[in-house]
């Protein structure tokens, strides 16, 4: 048995041997948050819908356009 303490609410939770061979066997990641955070951040997705991965680098990667930022430029329009 592993205990965690969440990411988001900083409360300890447990994941028994079980769960967290489950976890490994699927390759997933050991969460970082206990259920109920989980559960809540679950829910804001679906809400507002899922923000993550909007702009990445300067790019919008939902639409694969370049998203220009007038700090990248100097006044003669190249970069510095």
């Amino acid at each position: 048995m592993t205990l965690i303490n969440c990411k988001d609410c900083k409360e300890a939770f447990e994941l028994n041997d079980k769960e967290e061979s489950y976890f490994i066997k699927k390759g997933l990641h050991i969460p970082k948050r206990c259920k109920s955070c989980r559960d809540k951040r679950k829910r804001d997705r679906e809400a507002y819908g899922d923000l993550r991965g909007i702009m990445h680098n300067g790019q919008n990667t939902r639409c694969k356009c370049r998203a220009r930022s007038a700090a990248s430029k100097n006044f003669d329009g190249y970069r510095m």
